[in-house]
């Protein structure tokens, strides 16, 4: 089994109640490792607190917001972790959700470009315990389809990132060359694969058609990813001697590392494939990559 999909919850400390609801609502994804939801009360004591609050939002595939005028005047949130959930968010690295718990002037941030995951019209904190509970199940639903869209994105949004660390490493090229072709849209929620004129978007409701063991596979093949180009990424540095020559034994472990990529790439478009998403001719670039790895 994969390991679950890492999800970051940004909350106002004045708004635990709305924490632990969600948290409520979430048991059953948490028990089956489906996701592990990580917030500030997991923090131990004794332990460097920003470091490991920096951690977390570095390697979450989604972050959920539980937005209000409290989350929204707090000068920690502000300052330290929504600077870094917008990166992340804009590279297509982490899939950003927010949940409007109580009036805000949210329309007014950045945020508002985002999908809110209910009706900003109608927070959380406006809403009797029965509505509550029937919004929350709805929003635990879109949290599960996030999570699939986020791996299918963050699986190939790598693939887009190591592109010119590893057409370096097969070509010895020096200057970049674009390659991009996944973009999520925060407007509509989707995940667009453009090249040559052609698009693939994957949704939602796409991932709703998957069984379990579907998304973990596909949530598998992001950790492998991700895992060897970070690896790529800190070796990488070290390839140049200080003589201008090639370190024969760090360009070996590169090339190492890359083609398992190359196998992890293949099989996910395999998978989207059969689900009526082609997106081999987006990639064909990297295709002739591994090709030459390979020979």
């Amino acid at each position: 089994m994969s390991a679950p999909a890492r999800v970051f919850v940004s909350y106002s400390h004045a708004d635990l109640k709305w924490l632990e609801e969600l948290k409520l609502v979430l048991a059953p994804l948490i028990r089956e490792e489906r996701i592990a939801l990580w917030d500030d009360k997991r923090i131990s004591a004794g332990a460097e607190w920003k470091r490991e609050i920096e951690d977390q939002l570095r390697t979450a595939s989604v972050a959920i917001l539980l937005v209000s005028a409290r989350f929204l005047a707090s000068d920690f949130i502000y300052r330290e972790e929504l600077p870094v959930i917008y990166e992340r968010a804009e590279k297509n690295a982490l899939r950003l959700l927010w949940i409007a718990v109580g009036r805000s002037l949210v329309s007014e941030t950045p945020l508002w470009k985002f999908q809110a995951i209910n009706d900003p019209n109608h927070p959380i904190d406006t809403l009797d315990r029965a509505q509550r509970m029937e919004t929350w199940v709805r929003i635990a639903e879109a949290i599960k389809e996030a999570v699939g869209v986020s791996a299918v994105a963050g699986a190939l949004g790598t693939i887009d990132e190591s592109y010119n660390v590893v057409r370096s490493v097969v070509l010895g090229a020096t200057i970049p060359e674009a390659h991009p072709v996944a973009r999520y849209s925060a407007a509509d929620d989707t995940v667009a694969f453009t090249a040559g004129g052609s698009t693939v978007t994957i949704t939602a409701d796409d991932m709703k058609l998957l069984d379990k063991e579907s998304l973990e596979l596909i949530q598998m093949y992001e950790d492998s990813m991700q895992q060897r180009f970070d690896r790529i990424k800190k070796l990488y540095p070290s390839r140049v001697l200080p003589n201008g020559d090639l370190d024969p034994d760090v360009d070996r472990q590169l090339r190492n590392l890359a083609k398992p990529m190359c196998e992890d790439l293949n099989n996910i478009l395999t998978f989207l494939a059969r689900m009526g998403k082609s997106l081999h001719d987006h990639y064909w670039k990297y295709h002739q990559l591994c090709d030459q790895l390979r020979s």
